[in-house]
């Protein structure tokens, strides 16, 4: 998990912006959908014990984290929601199209997913620049998730 979480926190804001429009994104043919790529990451905690970490004490933050697993606290890593696994096979050429144009786009921001598997793109209703209670299924939005391998 923390691991994930130096990735999300390396994430160019690019990655994670709402963008209206389309764009083209080499090789593809067509023009896309130029939305957020991953979710927006808002931060990862952990538990700790405040009262035993004196200044700057790395050690005791480290101590606090292995007791924090002790104790039955987990970390959190605190994402954007953003919706359910996708089902390629109900797919048409565009949504393939953008759901292609999200891995070229981390490629071409020098970041890689080691596992692009269906799980691991998620698809809710969009647009996201629409409130809401507007946003439909006919206009998906998708985002690539699970950076932690």
């Amino acid at each position: 998990l923390q691991n994930e979480a130096r990735i999300y926190n390396a994430f160019p804001e690019h990655l994670m912006e709402h963008w209206s429009g389309l764009n083209l994104v080499t090789p593809l043919q067509n023009p896309v959908p130029v939305g957020a790529v991953v979710p927006r990451f808002y931060g990862y905690y952990y538990p700790v014990d405040e009262n035993n970490i004196e200044g700057e004490d790395r050690g005791a933050a480290d101590r606090m984290k292995c007791a924090s697993r002790r104790w039955g606290r987990s970390p959190i890593l605190l994402l954007e929601e953003c919706g359910t696994p996708i089902e390629p096979h109900a797919f048409g050429p565009d949504d393939r199209s953008e759901c292609f144009s999200l891995c070229l786009r981390l490629h071409y921001a020098d970041f890689i997913q080691r596992s692009f598997y269906t799980r691991n793109i998620l698809k809710q209703p969009g647009p996201l620049t629409e409130p809401q209670h507007l946003r439909s299924w006919s206009t998906p939005a998708f985002r690539v998730i699970d950076f932690g391998r």
